[in-house]
């Protein structure tokens, strides 16, 4: 029976957590966003994807490619504690983090981006360096709805992406379609 309750609780634990990086899944996600919602908990989401992320994988591999997945979960883990951050999909994270100030998470977002891309990073198997790891962002306090919320997220993501890169953007409370400022 004790066997059966640890394959259960690891069971549990696999259906949350992302395989490769080791931190909260979309799955998990949900349910936390859930929570917040039914306890009406103001908060603010960050979207965050990892620039020229597929010009890792062509030019150094894919193994390299997920080191650089593990490498940014671990950054931005360590930088944004205690928020909750996770592996959205693909090369995208989600930080949600239980305040309702879209500008102050923005700069805490932007200081993570800023310390990975100080980081001298070079290839485990030959020692060459690598170009920094960027990323864009997309923040949003929260809005009539979770789906709300993470569509203006993703759209001041987007937006961020289309002004050059490697920028994190606010998206406007009023929740327009393509406004970010």
């Amino acid at each position: 029976l004790e066997q059966l309750q640890r394959d259960l609780e690891e069971a549990r634990n696999k259906a949350s957590v992302d395989e490769l990086t080791n931190i909260p899944n979309r799955r998990a996600t949900r349910a936390t966003l859930q929570d917040l919602e039914i306890r009406k908990v103001r908060y603010c989401a960050a979207i965050i994807d990892i620039d020229h992320f597929k010009a890792i994988n062509d030019t150094y591999g894919h193994p390299v490619g997920d080191r650089a997945l593990k490498l940014v979960a671990t950054a931005l883990t360590d930088s944004l504690a205690p928020w909750h951050v996770a592996r959205w999909g693909g090369e995208e994270f989600l930080v949600i983090a239980e305040i309702p100030d879209a500008a102050k998470m923005a700069e805490r977002v932007q200081e993570a981006k800023d310390a990975l891309a100080d980081r001298n990073l070079k290839l485990r198997e030959t020692d060459e360096p690598m170009e920094p790891i960027s990323f864009s962002a997309g923040v949003a306090v929260n809005g009539d709805s979770s789906d709300d919320t993470l569509r203006r997220a993703d759209n001041a993501l987007y937006a961020a992406k289309k002004a050059g890169r490697n920028t994190v953007l606010v998206a406007p409370e009023s929740g327009r379609i393509g406004d970010a400022a």
